[in-house]
């Protein structure tokens, strides 16, 4: 016959088990989305939407968990360096600024630190796009 097969893939669901304990925000699984390359980023559909949605899960978790806050920095940052032109600018700078000075963990204030040199578009020492002027 010419029948066709009518299939709910909302209704289908394959259980992962080996995802069971990774740390995950919205469908993304973190550590997974981060060891990813940057072309997978690049075609993200809607880098805004979980750019928003790892910035509340970063001010939710600072300071309780270590691990899931660096994660979310680390996700940040790299969404944000592939996709400032769609996110645009970020106006919550402050918000960064006042966590970074609050947490307990050096590592979250570095990290912190540099994903607000991402946000505000700081060069890094090894760009190399500055000239030597002669100034010091």
């Amino acid at each position: 016959g010419g029948g066709r097969v009518a299939w709910n893939h909302r209704q289908y669901a394959v259980p992962y088990p080996s995802l069971r304990d990774e740390v995950r925000v919205g469908t993304v699984y973190m550590r997974l989305w981060l060891e990813s390359g940057d072309a997978f980023i690049r075609c993200w559909e809607d880098p805004d939407r979980l750019f928003e949605l790892l910035f509340r899960r970063l001010l939710c978790d600072i300071d309780r968990n270590h691990t899931v806050t660096n994660m979310c920095i680390r996700c940040l940052e790299r969404l944000y360096a592939l996709h400032a032109h769609t996110i645009g600018v970020f106006h919550d700078v402050m918000i960064l600024v006042r966590s970074m000075a609050l947490t307990t963990s050096a590592e979250s204030q570095h990290r912190i630190l540099s994903l607000l040199a991402t946000l505000l578009g700081v060069a890094g020492e090894d760009d190399g796009d500055e000239e030597d002027d002669g100034r010091v």
